[in-house]
């Protein structure tokens, strides 16, 4: 892991702690598997946050954009936490780290790459799904930066809805896929800032998948 990834890692951990003691949670971080509850012990797993309350247990890592891959050695470990009644997995994402260079341009090969991410990290799971939603919206904001809309203006907007409001404006999407990628923001933003939105579903993944490559699309035929 990338010392900066680890860092906003352990920020948003004890931004995460605040909250559900705030909320009348009990909560611990475990610094060794003895201190994991006893049945998940033998996995050795140590989570970055336990929060236990009367009505619910969780189970909570905290996971970057570079961390991401790492839930695919999770699925074990989801599944024992889930199967133990009134205990739940949780993953919660950092804030996406700002680029370095607000002048970077994003490229079809990048989109392609978020894609492929997104496809290969699915999975049946709760966090696998996320994370692929989260790809997938990635390969939708870069495949956005390619319009010459984007690419012209001397700086690239700020907010994925800025993106998504000026493609539509501009006839490159649909006013109705302009109002389901807003909901969709809306998951997004609930994902990483561990809001109250309801979960994404496979075919919202498939919806960003698809505006993404229909974008690129675009964007190539008008160089």
């Amino acid at each position: 892991m990338k010392p900066e990834s680890s860092s906003r890692e352990a920020q948003r951990a004890s931004e995460l702690a605040i909250d559900y003691r705030n909320k009348g949670f009990q909560v611990s971080i475990p610094s060794s598997p003895a201190e994991s509850p006893e049945f998940l012990r033998r996995l050795h797993y140590i989570p970055d946050i336990i929060a236990r309350s009367a009505e619910e247990n969780l189970v909570i890592a905290v996971k970057s954009r570079e961390t991401m891959r790492d839930l695919a050695n999770l699925s074990e470990v989801a599944e024992l936490i889930n199967s133990q009644p009134g205990w739940k997995f949780v993953v919660v994402f950092t804030n996406p780290r700002e680029p370095s260079n607000v002048n970077s341009r994003s490229s079809a090969e990048k989109v392609s790459q978020l894609l492929e991410k997104s496809e290969v990290i699915a999975g049946p799971d709760a966090a696998h799904l996320e994370a692929s939603f989260l790809f997938a919206w990635a390969a939708l904001e870069a495949s956005l930066r390619l319009l010459p809309e984007t690419r012209k203006s001397e700086k690239n907007p700020s907010t994925p809805w800025t993106l998504i409001r000026d493609a539509a404006m501009a006839g490159h999407i649909g006013r109705d896929e302009a109002q389901s990628l807003g909901r969709l923001l809306k998951i997004r933003n609930s994902i990483l800032h561990a809001g109250n939105e309801s979960p994404p579903q496979a075919s919202d993944v498939h919806v960003l998948r698809r505006v993404a490559e229909e974008v690129v699309q675009v964007a190539t035929r008008q160089r």
